[in-house]
């Protein structure tokens, strides 16, 4: 995970720095239950202290003020009651810098789970959702390559619209962060780039 964002990172910036470090936490086995009514906001004041995870910290200490996060990984079982009421992504706000992400046990597929892992990492870092409600591309911006030609279908798909783009109308999932870009759009949210826009 920490490879993808630097290689982003480095061509957008062109820089060779990390732009972060993932600091891995001790894992809490036992974490209060999850209330998601009304707000998963409610989540972070009590579940706080028993399920920081991951942090991420600067790699240049002198840094750490503008890239200090933390995430939030909640491992279930699917097979349970509760399991089935976790959303695939948070859409309630989320506190400044801290992000959420709900991985099933069940499933065994380590690499959509290091995109969701990176998902949720951006949005920590101030990237936003870009998709509708329907799972659809918010399309110029949620285009891995708004200025590939021809424009379909997209040789990746954007990390923030969790699909690759076929057609304007037909989408798949992105399996793993080989099939992910960072998009312009998001790199800008991150403050990598100054670049305007993308164009239809």
């Amino acid at each position: 995970i920490e490879q993808f964002f630097f290689d982003f990172h480095k061509k957008y910036t062109q820089s060779k720095k990390k732009p972060f470090e993932i600091v891995i936490k001790s894992i809490q086995e036992n974490t209060p239950p999850i209330n998601l009514e009304p707000s998963l906001i409610s989540f972070f004041s009590i579940s706080y202290p028993f399920t920081d995870l991951a942090e991420l910290g600067a790699a240049n200490l002198k840094e750490a003020r503008n890239t200090h996060a933390k995430l939030f990984v909640h491992l279930y079982p699917k097979t349970s009651i509760e399991g089935f009421k976790y959303p695939i992504d948070l859409t309630e706000r989320r506190p400044h810098r801290v992000g959420v992400v709900f991985l099933d046990l069940n499933d065994l597929s380590i690499e959509k789970h290091k995109v969701s892992i990176a998902h949720e990492i951006s949005h920590a870092l101030g990237a936003k959702d870009l998709f509708d409600r329907k799972g659809q591309a918010d399309i110029p911006r949620g285009l891995a390559d708004p200025n590939q030609r021809p424009l379909y279908p997209q040789a990746k798909g954007a990390l923030m619209s969790r699909v690759l783009a076929v057609t304007a109308t037909e989408f798949k999932p992105i399996e793993s962060l080989d099939q992910a870009s960072i998009s312009p759009y998001t790199a800008k949210l991150l403050g990598w780039t100054e670049a305007t826009k993308p164009k239809n």
